[in-house]
């Protein structure tokens, strides 16, 4: 009896273990649930809004034709392209040697609803056959950190014939002009049409057409004056009825619109304050009549600030701005110059920052050269 006895009270002691044991893992489980929630994480995030879309996908004569167009409110620094087959997780990065948008490297990134590239289309090998999936995650910077935006990766199923055999597309490269503003002369034309039999050019301005001709590569100067003019390239390979174009649309102007360069703010989600504001404006060689900066949110104009034509100004915009909070903002430098040329430059971020819900104050209104307009 007295065996049975020691015998149950070892039962119990072992169910006692057990209860606390699982008592320690279950509070364990829901101390880590509260971290998770409650912690804030310091791992910069892209912003909402982060939108690319692909306009053109091509897998054929042993490459891949890709031109992305930024559809997002966001400037955007570079994409990883993939392609592989759907069942498989990991696929090929195709440009893996450069994954930045380097001709937008003086606009600080691809601007929304701008192309890229700038002109005709990335080009990279790719010999596999068959329906695959090009994947494009894009990337910009946050808090000077290179982010991917895993939240906007985009999809597409392109069909790759592989191989270099005769059902080649064309590639129209446009090397120059370019999508800018040159001065009245000489502007030299050149581009060059690969896997093409048939090739033609046309630069028209809004009087017709200037110049046309049917040259597989082209490097001539042609003297122009002011006005606005559109060139296209089409090549076309006449084995398998495949064609390819590219246009660029450039401005001819005696005089040369102010250059505006936003140093600071950045296109990114910003977790503190003070929001660093840097601008700098250039006449390229006419003076400059007025400067004008504006800070809005969704709804109405926060900050409107007049001055800075001596060349750049730096200064901050804190808490005590009055309508600051956590929200998207657009920021916009307009500049004029003496012969009544106006430029304009614009670019969003936000303000995210924890704890920060009050709209206050007024704000500093200082900065080198700037004065808040009343």
């Amino acid at each position: 009896m007295r065996g049975l006895l020691l015998g149950d009270k070892g039962i119990s002691e072992m169910i006692g273990y057990v209860l606390l044991v699982v008592i320690a893992v279950s509070l364990g489980g829901l101390v880590f649930a509260f971290l998770r929630i409650y912690v804030p994480s310091n791992n910069p995030i892209c912003p909402k809004d982060i939108s690319l879309s692909v306009e053109k996908a091509v897998c054929d004569g042993g490459a891949v034709q890709v031109r992305l167009k930024n559809r997002g409110l966001f400037n955007l620094d570079g994409a990883y392209i993939r392609i592989g087959d759907k069942d498989r997780v990991f696929k090929k990065l195709l440009n893996g040697d450069n994954i930045r948008f380097t001709d937008y490297n003086d606009e600080e990134g691809l601007p929304p609803n701008s192309l890229w590239p700038k002109n005709g289309n990335a080009v990279y090998p790719y010999t596999e056959e068959g329906l695959k999936i090009l994947e494009i995650e894009p990337a910009m910077f946050v808090d000077n950190e290179f982010v991917l935006c895993e939240d906007s990766i985009i999809k597409q199923n392109v069909y790759c014939t592989g191989g270099i055999s005769g059902g080649n597309s064309p590639n129209v490269f446009i090397y120059s002009p370019q999508s800018e503003t040159y001065p009245p002369g000489d502007v030299t034309f050149n581009y060059s049409v690969s896997n093409a039999d048939s090739c033609s050019y046309i630069l028209k301005n809004s009087t017709g057409v200037i110049e046309q001709g049917i040259d597989c590569n082209l490097v001539k100067n042609i003297n122009l004056q002011e006005e606005s003019y559109n060139f296209t390239v089409r090549g076309t390979n006449t084995t398998s009825g495949k064609s390819d174009f590219g246009e660029v649309l450039f401005d001819v102007q005696s005089n040369a619109f102010p250059d505006i360069v936003i140093n600071d703010p950045k296109s990114i989600s910003y977790s503190s304050f003070p929001i660093k504001i840097n601008v700098s404006v250039d006449g390229l060689g006419t003076s400059l009549d007025s400067c004008w900066i504006t800070l809005n949110d969704s709804t109405t104009t926060l900050w409107k600030g007049y001055g800075g034509c001596n060349g750049k100004t730096v200064y901050e915009i804190d808490d005590s701005l009055n309508g600051i909070g956590n929200e998207d903002y657009t920021f916009n430098v307009s500049v004029n110059n003496s012969d009544g040329l106006e430029s304009s430059k614009q670019l969003s971020f936000t303000v995210d920052v924890k704890g920060n819900g009050n709209k206050g104050g007024l704000g500093n209104g200082g900065g080198d050269g700037w004065t808040k307009e009343q």
